[in-house]
């Protein structure tokens, strides 16, 4: 299968929607193409960050980056930190940041350059945080699920069992019912039974966690007194 060649266009549009922001300085750290996450880097937007020296657009190039932009820009190796802290001035005051951030140097044959890429390490923190809770959360509600199901069949079989035995009384041992008329039976076992197998059935069809988590919590809260000791 032949792979598609990306036209500038498309790559540009697919490195403005990726979630990681990027700068591409030229060896004398003037930016020449700049893709930050939302259009706008520290209140610039995108098109007033080109032709500009790193300087004067990244802030951590005032704050302890610059020798790691000089090594990538004479080639000699990238940098890399999931922690980069730095402040700048910002309306104001000094606001203080957290960036995951790499700096490679870019070669070709016809170009050399520096690439900068980073994600806010505080932000990336907290969507991290957010996913694990919402995950832990999923994960509880599908324990509570799979308890909630394993209830209603041991309900619904519970239910069934006694009715199977009573219809095989009244089927293959009709004797022992000692006088009393199956439509007897029926009336005074069987029914009463059925209606306990279609309530279990109706709990099938509700909310798997509407009914039995609160009465598991109930039984927990009862076995919970039954276990403490009593005065």
């Amino acid at each position: 299968m032949n792979s598609m060649r990306l036209t500038p266009a498309l790559s540009d549009q697919l490195l403005t929607l990726a979630p990681i922001n990027l700068l591409l300085f030229n060896e004398e750290l003037v930016c020449d193409y700049a893709a930050p996450v939302g259009d706008v880097l520290l209140g610039r937007a995108r098109d007033d960050l080109v032709g500009r020296s790193a300087d004067d657009i990244l802030p951590p190039a005032r704050d302890g980056l610059k020798p790691a932009l000089h090594q990538a820009a004479a080639g000699a190796r990238g940098w890399a930190t999931p922690h980069f802290r730095f402040s700048y001035d910002h309306d104001g005051g000094i606001r203080q940041c957290c960036w995951s951030i790499q700096v490679n140097p870019v070669r070709t044959r016809r170009y050399r350059g520096v690439l900068v890429s980073w994600q806010d390490a505080d932000r990336q923190a907290e969507e991290n945080s957010a996913l694990r809770t919402a995950l832990n959360a999923c994960e509880e509600e599908a324990r509570a699920r799979d308890e909630a199901a394993i209830m209603l069949f041991s309900d619904l079989r519970n239910a069934i069992t006694p009715l199977s035995g009573y219809l095989q009384l009244i089927v293959r041992r009709p004797l022992m019912l000692r006088g009393r008329s199956p439509a007897d039976v029926i009336s005074a076992l069987v029914l009463p039974r059925l209606a306990d197998v279609l309530s279990a059935i109706d709990h099938l069809r509700q909310p798997p966690l509407a009914v039995p988590i609160r009465e598991r919590a109930w039984r927990d809260s009862c076995s919970e007194q039954e276990r403490s000791p009593r005065g």
